[in-house]
């Protein structure tokens, strides 16, 4: 038997399970423009989705540290990455974050020893930072990029460290296991979210 699902009945399935309390322990989960379907998927987009917000723009920052003495290198790391750390809690739209494979985990100032590494540069050090900007309805792809822009510019920098922006620009999604579906990047910051199914015609023996 045939089941058809309206957009409203697909809605009510979406959203169920989404209790205020669940989003505490949420995992943020990067997006990227491929469809997040694994390799022995092999159904089709269907003509149902749902298109759904982003919840941040991110990009991904190298601070880094040239001066020559080591262990004044990684105080003067550790001082930029304290003074990131404050200026992202007062600013409400931003927050930072430690990429790990596809994951973004919370960044600790108890952990400072543990990310700075070498760079590739001689007498040189660096810490890679994950720098997100929260999305609203309202805003467009400027915005939010030139939010993380200026938070760079904001930061003091302590010494000789610098803050460089690397890579791309890309976009998280909060807690994708609460909507038990797919999704896939639509537009600039907007997701398609499905759920996905196969269909299998068979015939019946008379």
């Amino acid at each position: 038997m045939l089941k058809r699902f309206s957009l409203s009945t697909f809605a009510l399935l979406f959203t169920l399970g989404l209790s205020s309390s669940a989003f505490a322990q949420m995992e943020t989960v990067v997006v990227t423009a491929e469809k997040r379907m694994s390799d022995e998927d092999s159904y089709a987009t269907p003509h149902l989705s749902m298109t759904k917000r982003a919840d941040h723009v991110f990009t991904q920052v190298r601070v880094t540290c040239d001066t020559r003495d080591l262990s004044q290198r990684k105080s003067e790391l550790k001082t930029t990455l304290r003074n990131m750390m404050r200026t992202a809690a007062g600013t409400p739209t931003i927050s930072l974050g430690l990429r790990q494979d596809d994951l973004i985990i919370e960044m600790n100032e108890s952990n400072f020893d543990e990310l700075i590494e070498p760079d590739t540069r001689t007498d040189t050090s660096k810490v890679d930072v994950v720098v997100k900007s929260a999305v609203s309805q309202g805003d467009s792809f400027n915005d939010a990029t030139h939010r993380i822009e200026a938070f760079i510019t904001k930061v003091p920098k302590e010494g000789r460290t610098e803050i460089l922006r690397q890579g791309r620009w890309d976009l998280t999604i909060v807690g994708p296991d609460q909507y038990q579906v797919v999704w896939y990047q639509r537009g600039p910051l907007d997701l398609a979210l499905f759920i996905p199914y196969r269909l299998k015609v068979q015939a019946i023996g008379r």
